[in-house]
């Protein structure tokens, strides 16, 4: 998804981090609909950060939770806690020019899947939005009865 973003970062001198987990567990999505998820989440970041400014994606599995984490925090203002209830409420934007569409579409899409978005950092310490995806169950494996 970063890649779809890479001439305005640069651009704008927006560094992205990675830090991905190789092997990560098999999780069931609709790849377009979370293509959306993250690209609604990435732009939000683009925009806090402003020109210069730092993002940070990383991927982990979290083994209580049995779910992918996919993390993007950004050091711009951040979000604070007040309004923090309210970020995936439909038409709700910070912005003067935001829809209010974009993180209440992308909440519903991972609800959707069973995970859920959590959102961290509060003013001056950026923004961090962690998405956790629920793992494939494994399969269970097949008893056969012996015949009678």
């Amino acid at each position: 998804i970063c890649v779809i973003f890479t001439a305005e970062m640069a651009i704008r001198q927006i560094s992205v981090h990675r830090k991905l987990q190789l092997n990560l567990p098999a999780v069931d999505v609709n790849p377009a609909q979370f293509k959306q998820v993250f690209m609604n989440i990435l732009r939000n970041a683009m925009e806090a950060v402003g020109s210069g400014g730092r993002i940070d994606v990383s991927t982990a599995y979290l083994p209580l939770r049995r779910s992918v984490a996919v993390e993007i925090a950004d050091d711009g203002p951040g979000v604070p806690p007040e309004i923090r209830d309210r970020l995936f409420e439909p038409f709700f934007s910070t912005r003067p020019n935001g829809t209010g569409l974009g993180l209440a579409v992308s909440d519903r899409i991972v609800r959707g899947h069973g995970g859920q978005i959590l959102v961290d950092g509060g003013p001056g310490q950026g923004a961090v939005f962690r998405v956790l995806i629920p793992v494939r169950p494994a399969p269970t494996p097949e008893v056969k009865q012996a015949p009678s």
